[in-house]
């Protein structure tokens, strides 16, 4: 589809954030992205080369969040040349 291909719309960058900060960024983002009609976003969540056991904790609560939110129609790791597995590229519900 049009939407895969195109660059995301508007892109939130969870870098340094705690879970429990990049949870409530990620809803509020929604919300925000969804009022403004936006279909492709963007979230970075780094590749948790940080965190302890090298796995990102970030990103699995940021993929957690996204299913509960209803308005996901799909999501994928970037392309290479756009953060790869540290962003996710998220279509949004029209």
């Amino acid at each position: 589809s049009k939407l895969r291909t195109m660059m995301p719309q508007s892109t939130l960058d969870l870098h340094g954030y705690t879970v429990a900060e990049a949870e409530s960024c990620v809803k509020s983002f929604l919300d925000e992205c969804r009022e403004n009609g936006l279909r492709k976003i963007s979230i970075i969540t780094g590749k948790g080369l940080h965190s302890e056991d090298g796995i990102g904790v970030l990103r699995d609560a940021v993929i957690h969040v996204l299913d509960e939110s209803g308005i996901v129609s799909e999501k994928y790791s970037a392309p290479q040349s756009a953060g790869g597995s540290g962003a996710l590229w998220i279509i949004l519900k029209a």
